[in-house]
């Protein structure tokens, strides 16, 4: 699970829980201030406003939750939505670096196996970029591909590739292909490389989105929290 699919899962159990609340728990308040026959503080007014609509729209609110859900896995299972959401990770400031790090480690960690077979360093990029899970990623490496079989130096068809970090090249560039061994070991190095950096970036990201969510969360619940302590308050007052 990638941190952004985290990130809105997590959201939308708090999401559910605030229709839960809104629809059940406050109306049951206001029911109170009417048996004792007292005006409902204004938070509280305020509060069962928005529960009102909440109560009135909810069933609409998650079908076209559920229908966005349907129509975004579905999409993203298509060659376009793939490529489409590829370019979406790799463009967001919070995914960007995590995308290009993984694509890097990937990309170097397969080169290495087949290098290691006996490929040359161009037959290995060949043969790794159908093994990249992100689907821009692999559309600009098999289009750069083409150029590769034309005779380009595959280190050229990588010094314009912004899906990749920025030090892909001057590690790879470093590599020699009469230095089997060395070039074996250099590629399964510097793929430990970017997935260390794979994992710093990771963690960056979920502070990031985490930071995020938590004052999501204390937006919403602070404000019912708050409203639900003046109507029990209110109400401890009105039954005096």
């Amino acid at each position: 699970m990638t941190s952004l699919t985290l990130f809105f899962t997590v959201f939308l159990a708090v999401f559910i829980i605030f229709i839960v609340l809104m629809a059940a728990v406050v109306p049951s308040f206001i029911t109170i201030y009417q048996d004792l026959g007292k005006s409902a503080p204004r938070l509280v007014r305020i509060l069962f406003q928005i529960s009102k609509v909440v109560r009135n729209i909810w069933p609409y609110v998650l079908l076209v939750i559920a229908a966005i859900i349907v129509f975004f896995v579905t999409f993203s299972r298509t060659e376009k939505g793939a490529v489409l959401l590829g370019r979406i990770r790799l463009a967001l400031p919070m995914t960007g670096d995590a995308e290009r790090n993984a694509a890097a480690s990937r990309l170097l960690d397969t080169m290495s196996l087949f290098f290691e077979e006996g490929k040359t360093l161009s037959e290995a990029a060949a043969l790794a970029v159908p093994l990249m899970t992100n689907a821009r990623v692999r559309e600009e490496l098999s289009a750069a591909l083409i150029e590769v079989k034309e005779g380009e130096d595959y280190l050229e068809v990588f010094k314009n590739a912004d899906f990749l970090p920025d030090s892909f090249v001057t590690i790879v560039g470093e590599l020699k292909e009469e230095k089997h061994e060395e070039t074996a070991k250099a590629l399964s190095s510097a793929a430990e490389y970017y997935a260390g950096e794979l994992a710093r970036t990771t963690r960056k990201e979920i502070s990031a989105l985490s930071v995020i969510l938590i004052l999501l969360i204390l937006l919403i619940a602070g404000f019912t929290v708050i409203a639900i302590y003046f109507s029990m308050f209110g109400i401890y007052r009105a039954a005096m």
